[in-house]
């Protein structure tokens, strides 16, 4: 499903009017954060995928976070009692059910129109 750019044959055409539409594929298909990584690549405008792949010019922290989770593996365990997992700890002395922190977003409404506040409501919602 690679985006192609279409001929528009008009000089002056921004890139974001002359590429293919992409289709999002469904969600439940997507299983790591390399897939999110690559349906972002196909379906923000080319500015917009510049300015968030760019992870602020440097891209230390994006490689060291890159490194970092590839050092984690899960190990399977077939057939083990799951129907009372508790996944809480706590984080800077407040208690969460899952640890899964949010950070600041700068330009979020880049790809969508609530930008941070769409994240922020994102999180605070039950999982």
């Amino acid at each position: 499903m690679a985006q192609q750019l279409v001929e528009a044959g008009l000089p002056g055409i921004p890139a974001e009017q002359t590429l293919a539409p992409f289709t999002k594929p469904d969600l439940k298909s997507v299983l790591s954060v390399y897939d999110f990584e690559a349906i972002a690549s196909k379906s923000f405008a080319p500015k917009t995928w510049a300015f968030i792949s760019a992870a602020a010019t440097d891209l230390h922290t994006k490689t060291r976070n890159t490194t970092t989770y590839s050092r984690i593996t899960l190990r399977p365990r077939i057939l083990r009692d799951v129907s009372r997992v508790d996944m809480g700890t706590t984080m800077l002395g407040h208690k969460l059910r899952v640890p899964i922190f949010t950070s600041p977003a700068a330009m979020a409404r880049l790809v969508h129109p609530d930008g941070e506040k769409a994240i922020a409501c994102a999180k605070k919602s039950p999982m």
